[in-house]
């Protein structure tokens, strides 16, 4: 049964399920059916291709997986080692919205006779392993013309070992700096035209889509009414506070910890030293040096993607001031008194207070997880080792709870510019100008907590006239992950009318933290719900989901959405178009190309799918999470 959040009316709603929205529209029944060819080959044929998969001498016979039969003259020799590995398959011209979900339920259809392992998912390429040349075969011929989606798939055998192809002159030289934060060389006020350029750009795109799509009155839009002032953030180095590091080899063989280099598809698979990044901390590149050579002392050599074979993958390090959390992954061993080895190096290495760097930097971590991954693809499962189970941020005044497995966003200082800004287009207050493109007041705070002078300048407000000056606002924080947003709303607002804020994700533990946080920071109990439940099942019984208090004929409802990089499923737009109180939404994106199709979709006109009245795209705003690159978040107003 669905848990009810506090201040709810005691009701029995149906059970809401805990996964992600599923994509049913690429989930359904494939397109095209297993050929007649395919179920009823020939078998004579295929003991002939099976002869001649083992005969096999030249590598243009065999597609290996990184030149995808660009070339045969990108290809080697074929070694006797070689033939005996011709157990691979590569299946080509994948749909391109498939998922690794989508290319699981393919597999399972076509091949459940079949013991099938090692499944990778590169774009629209899918290569995998089967126990005989024979069963390879045999899988090639199934695939290798079967239509999936409209899109004829290719098939063949793979080489599971690329070929050695040394990096270009052109990328050897590019450093991590280069290639992680490209504009770090440039002014900043040169940054955010860069910026306001690309944006400009996209939004133009996102027009022309919305022309496409026939949205009513987009031909009145004009670019520069639609887009707001860029607000650049407080600070623009070191300002990271979560990163990703991949233990690897840089290009003279040596173990390094740090940022892919090269290109994976052309086996240019090397890894670039953050010394030269100024987008992460001093304290950060510490950390990451010591894990270096905690490798090295280990014996353990780093995991070869190629090869698969290795131990360490990743570490993964989160900073809110002095608290640190860090996670390290590794491939699973079988030797578990091997691994439990390890993770004492790990914890002597970290947590003990007498292990220093050098004479005058203290490695202070207070958080410790060890993760065992073999796939990217697979379950996550942290494992707490030593430390604190949490680590805690404050933006706004605000404090929150950060587990292993929250979302933060990446950069708290830019987060108390993005928060502030939601607020304003929602309408719970306003903010001033100061700092904002074009600007010569853009500031940076030393501190931890974006509090204190980010606070100036803001007024709390309400955008309502004296008649409803009564009425309760709902803000609805759709994909709410830990509660950052709805809660920082709530007390950004604490001064307008009676709010209630209902915050929905997908995510149990999610859920938790956000709970957790709403307590911590003291809001009152009858005046939030977290409910773990898919958001447009929640929109059909949302009188169920809020306090008697709440009257939903007259509330205002207000809807903000930070969903996943790529965007939410087209259920969720479909609901918040099928709720009438809904008047307002605020959508966050970090990447408004993969997250188009969802703008266009609030304001399509209404139709057999997309019920409701349409929403009109009023301002776009954004806002500069990420200093030293190209990238820009949005917070975006539709209103109806």
């Amino acid at each position: 049964m669905m848990s009810e959040a506090p201040g709810m009316t005691a009701v029995t709603v149906a059970t809401f399920n805990d996964e992600l929205a599923k994509e049913e529209d690429a989930g359904k029944e494939l397109n095209g059916g297993l050929s007649e060819k395919a179920n009823l080959y020939d078998a004579e044929k295929a003991s002939a291709d099976i002869d001649k998969a083992r005969e096999m001498t030249e590598a243009s016979n065999l597609c290996t997986e990184t030149c995808k039969s660009q070339s045969d003259d990108y290809c080697e020799k074929v070694t006797d080692d070689e033939k005996k590995q011709s157990l691979r398959v590569q299946i080509r011209n994948i749909p391109q919205f498939f998922k690794y979900k989508q290319v699981k339920e393919m597999l399972s259809k076509h091949l459940s006779k079949f013991k099938v392992k090692n499944i990778r998912h590169v774009g629209t390429t899918v290569f995998l392993s089967l126990p005989t040349p024979e069963e390879a075969i045999t899988v090639v011929n199934i695939f290798d013309g079967l239509e999936i989606k409209g899109r004829i798939l290719r098939s063949s055998l793979a080489r599971p070992q690329p070929p050695k192809v040394p990096p270009s002159a052109d990328l050897v030289r590019r450093t991590a700096r280069e290639r992680v934060t490209p504009l770090a060389d440039k002014l900043y006020h040169e940054q955010l035209e860069i910026k306001m350029h690309d944006v400009k750009r996209t939004a133009a795109s996102l027009l022309k889509e919305m022309k496409i799509a026939r949205v009513h009155g987009v031909n009145k839009i004009g670019i520069e009414s639609l887009i707001k002032p860029i607000h650049p953030s407080p600070r623009i180095t070191g300002y990271r506070n979560k990163c990703e590091f991949t233990a690897g080899h840089s290009i003279d063989g040596d173990i390094c910890v740090g940022f892919v280099g090269g290109k994976f598809a052309a086996n240019q698979h090397y890894i670039l030293s953050p010394d030269t990044c100024d987008n992460i901390s001093s304290r950060m590149k510490r950390v990451v040096e010591a894990f270096q050579g905690l490798i090295i002392e280990s014996g353990e050599a780093p995991f070869n993607e190629f090869e698969r074979k290795g131990v360490w993958k990743m570490l993964s390090i989160r900073e809110f001031g002095m608290d640190m959390m860090i996670i390290v992954t590794i491939y699973p061993m079988q030797d578990k008194e091997r691994e439990n080895v390890l993770i004492k190096m790990v914890k002597d290495k970290f947590i003990q207070s007498t292990n220093t760097l050098n004479e005058k930097n203290l490695i202070s971590v207070t958080s410790l997880y060890w993760q065992r991954l073999a796939n990217a693809s697979d379950p996550v499962n942290y494992e707490f080792i030593a430390g604190l189970p949490y680590i805690y941020e404050n933006v706004l005044n605000v404090r929150f709870r950060v587990s292993p497995s929250s979302f933060f966003q990446t950069n708290s200082f830019g987060a108390a510019v993005l928060y502030k800004v939601i607020a304003e287009q929602c309408g719970l207050c306003i903010t001033n100008n100061a700092g904002k493109a074009g600007s010569s007041n853009i500031k940076t705070f030393p501190n931890k907590d974006c509090g204190g002078e980010l606070c100036d300048g803001l007024k709390t407000s309400v955008e309502v006239g004296k008649d409803n000056e009564k009425q309760v606002t709902v803000v609805l924080d759709i994909c709410c992950g830990t509660g950052t947003i709805g809660i920082t709303l709530m007390k950004l607002g604490q001064n307008t009318d009676r709010k209630f804020l209902l915050g929905v994700d997908i995510s149990p533990e999610a859920i938790e933290d956000a709970r957790m946080n709403a307590k911590d920071n003291k809001i009152s109990p009858d005046s939030y719900g977290f409910i773990s439940a898919k958001a447009e099942e929640v929109f059909h019984r949302l009188e169920r989901v809020v306090p008697k208090w709440v009257n939903l004929n007259t509330a205002n409802i207000v809807g903000v959405i930070d969903p996943p990089r790529a965007g939410v499923h087209e259920k969720v737009i479909i609901g918040c178009r099928a709720l009438p109180q809904l008047k307002r939404i605020v959508f966050v994106s970090c990447n408004p190309w993969l997250a188009m199709k969802n703008m266009v979709d609030i304001c399509r006109s209404t139709s057999r799918k997309f019920e409701g009245e349409p929403f009109k795209l009023i301002s776009i705003t954004p806002v500069d999470m990420f200093p030293q690159t190209r990238h820009c978040e949005w917070v975006v107003r539709f209103e109806r």
